[in-house]
């Protein structure tokens, strides 16, 4: 069965407003993430979202699941969108789900087609920094079952880590880590990178 890779993006971030549709390297995170995901040529891409704007920015090739108003608030767990879009999509309970977060725009189609094959040895697996064993945020595969019985990250879930390949460790959640993924991309675009 192959995976489905899920992008929450919500429009409402209280501490870096718009987040989702800034742009590094001439893309937004959104399109970058899609477009990251694509390459993986692992399953179908979902972006699950309440914003037009962030329907209206994704990629050709991705799906757009718009959620309901009450699943883009503050307190709204990435649990509670993935158990409602898994329900409502009929998702069958070992149905892989890889969820990547735009937030974390170095990350690699290595890096997920890496984390699929640990998936596929262990599940859970979530993607770690190298200093780390717990998951930094930015990348997890697990079955529909979790999320929808609400044990996604129950402390008794026992997850396998997968270290980023490169310089995927950057989560862009204030503008002092949206400075510092510019500084990135400008030193990764100096060494002829894309």
């Amino acid at each position: 069965m192959k995976p489905i890779i899920v992008i929450p993006a919500r429009s409402g971030s209280k501490r870096l407003p718009g987040k989702n549709l800034m742009s590094i390297g001439g893309m937004t995170l959104i399109r970058r993430c899609i477009g990251t995901a694509l390459a993986t040529g692992l399953g179908q891409v979902w972006v699950n979202t309440d914003s037009d704007d962030i329907y209206l920015d994704a990629l050709p090739g991705a799906n757009v699941f718009l959620r309901p108003i009450y699943l883009g608030r503050d307190d709204t767990t990435t649990e509670e969108v993935i158990a409602d879009m898994a329900r409502k999509q009929q998702w069958i309970f070992d149905q892989p789900i890889i969820l990547m977060q735009c937030t974390s725009p170095f990350t690699t189609k290595e890096d997920i087609i890496a984390l699929y094959a640990n998936y596929r040895r262990h599940q859970p697996v979530a993607l770690c920094r190298a200093d780390e064993a717990k998951p930094c945020g930015a990348g997890y595969v697990f079955p529909a079952i979790l999320p929808l019985k609400g044990m996604l990250f129950d402390p008794a879930i026992n997850w396998g880590y997968y270290n980023f390949s490169n310089n995927g460790d950057i989560d862009v959640d204030t503008q002092e880590d949206f400075d510092k993924a510019l500084a990135q991309q400008a030193t990764i675009e100096s060494r002829g990178g894309p």
